[in-house]
């Protein structure tokens, strides 16, 4: 295949603008970037880029509409292709894309709830005040306490909260990039990621990584030597779907190569506290500069209905509170301070350990039942940490096939396929531990064996 950086100036920016429409991360009706912006961008001339949007109008892939700029042609045959070539997911399976939650039982509901009411009795007014953009000082002081702990340079000043994980990451990618950049991810990567990504119009370049070792960093290195890369989203603590802890030491050598090139850091470190040994330190704590986003939230500790995060931003703190201002406020300061007396005490770092311990045992179990019932071809990875299981099948079986034909009323399992942007994958199925306990664990997982041996040819 020939690469676009060969071809004329013009004909590889609009070939690269062509590969985001037909590939579905520009979708149709979607504004483009203006012509000074790609001039800008990409160091060509302005007639430059008007060829390139000339070239992509004669595909039919763009139209320009007087005095609003040019946009994606709202019938694009090649993304059309794309959005048909893989299953899509039932409205109630949103939810899936995410790595999977601690069941409700293991989260310290009541606690947090006692500690909410006694905040609405002692300080009423809480309700109808304003707050403060960035969210409470106390819970980003207890964050910046327990973030340097783990080695990160981050003060309370330093923190915003956010309405969630998802919302921290948008905010970090909306800092650092624009639409058609390119972000490098780790692969097989979080359907929740890709789908963020997505929907900033940003390409995802994929990294490859192992269950052992983590991301490539040889392969990271080459990308970043021949590709324009406007940043790189990874997570090295408990990666969704893989599961991985990247060692320490690689931890050190990724932050030196992105130094090196220049090329900013949003780290996803929102299940690096269900890592289950010692929690691990964030690759940014290994960081020789600013140029490091850190994006955490408390979904996955203390629950998913608190919508609470938040974002360590470096150097784009001022760019993150100007885009925050103008999308989103904090979220509700009850809610917020609750959070920050209960992680004051000592009762989060115990109810840490329990979850781990019971996370842990839960995949242990799930393991068990799979090596029990499947065949005897199929690969297990044991997570370093978090709820899921990444499993390798058996050649020849196809779970994205499995997900078309069979209703999912076994086990909320998520094909290979949904953690990539290529036709890759198909044989592998990211399964959690907490979605089946019990005594039904080991019938439930059974019955998902035959279903599997059902696609095998």
């Amino acid at each position: 295949m020939q690469d676009d950086r060969s071809s004329p100036n013009y004909e590889g920016i609009a070939r690269r603008m062509a590969n985001l429409i037909r590939s579905g991360v520009l979708q149709p009706g979607d504004r483009l970037p203006s012509l000074r912006q790609v001039s800008r961008r990409n160091r060509v001339s302005l007639a430059t880029a008007i060829q390139a949007y000339r070239w992509l109008e004669d595909e039919d892939l763009i139209h320009s509409r007087p005095g609003s700029g040019f946009f994606v042609t709202t019938r694009c045959e090649g993304s059309m292709r794309r959005e048909s070539s893989k299953p899509i997911p039932h409205e109630s399976d949103s939810e899936l894309w995410l790595p999977p939650r601690p069941p409700a039982d293991l989260l310290p509901e009541h606690r947090l709830s006692r500690l909410i009411s006694a905040m609405v009795r002692r300080h009423p007014s809480m309700i109808s005040e304003n707050t403060d953009p960035r969210g409470d000082n106390l819970l980003r002081r207890q964050i910046a306490r327990r973030t340097a702990a783990l080695g990160l340079d981050c003060r309370a000043e330093d923190i915003v909260i956010t309405s969630g994980g998802l919302e921290a990451m948008t905010l970090a990618l909306r800092a650092v990039a624009e639409v058609g950049d390119a972000i490098a991810v780790e692969s097989p990567c979080s359907a929740a990621t890709l789908g963020v990504l997505r929907s900033l119009g940003l390409a995802p370049v994929e990294v490859h990584a192992t269950p052992e070792h983590g991301i490539l960093l040889d392969q990271l290195e080459d990308i970043l030597t021949t590709r324009e890369i406007r940043a790189c989203l990874f997570s090295t603590n408990c990666a969704d779907p893989l599961g991985y802890v990247m060692p320490e030491p690689d931890k050190r050598v990724l932050m030196h190569i992105l130094a090196h090139h220049g090329v900013p850091l949003v780290e996803n470190d929102v299940l690096g506290d269900l890592a289950y040994g010692a929690r691990p330190s964030p690759a940014a704590a290994f960081a020789a500069n600013d140029n490091v986003l850190v994006c955490s939230s408390f979904t996955y500790t203390l629950g998913s209905g608190l919508r609470l995060g938040w974002l360590a931003p470096g150097k784009y703190r001022a760019r993150v509170l100007e885009l925050k201002a103008a999308s989103s406020v904090a979220p509700p300061p009850l809610i917020q301070r609750a959070v920050a007396e209960y992680l004051q005490g000592s009762g989060f770092e115990r109810h840490l350990r329990a979850l781990r311990r019971a996370l842990e045992a839960q995949t242990d179990d799930l393991a068990q039942a799979v090596r029990a019932s499947f065949p005897g071809t199929t690969r297990l990875y044991r997570p370093a940490g978090g709820s899921a299981l990444w499993i390798e099948l058996p050649p020849g079986a196809d779970a994205c096939l499995l997900q078309e034909r069979s209703p999912r009323t076994v086990v909320d399992w998520v094909p290979g396929c949904r953690f990539t942007t290529s036709p890759t994958l198909c044989n592998f199925m990211r399964l959690p531990a907490t979605d089946v306990r019990g005594h039904a664990l080991d019938a439930r997982i059974a019955a998902l064996a035959t279903q599997v041996g059902g696609t095998t040819f």
